[in-house]
């Protein structure tokens, strides 16, 4: 799993390979839907809406979702969601 600090990313085309995107609604509001991966967008807020995308309400969920599809993840977040993804990352691979 590759973590990116979305505030370092200028465009899409920043972004290194991987099947899957797993952000928060700031992430996405920023570099919008990736073409060619699946997109998760994390949100607590229910009506949420981010086209192209599979709206999860935590973290845990879009981590484990990427797992279980057996797919390569990258986690493009703000420091809020940071500690979450790690230790969700953590205990899903022991």
């Amino acid at each position: 799993m590759q973590i990116i600090a979305y505030q370092n990313l200028e465009s899409q085309a920043e972004l290194p390979e991987a099947d899957a995107i797993v952000m928060d609604e700031t992430a996405y509001q920023k570099i919008g839907n990736v073409p060619c991966r699946a997109n998760l967008v994390v949100s607590e807020n229910p009506n949420y809406e981010a086209p192209g995308c599979h709206v999860i309400e935590r973290m845990g969920g879009a981590v484990r979702f990427a797992i279980s599809a057996g797919v390569e993840i990258m986690v493009v977040i703000g420091t809020s969601l940071y500690g979450t993804a790690i230790h969700v990352y953590d205990a899903e691979m022991r």
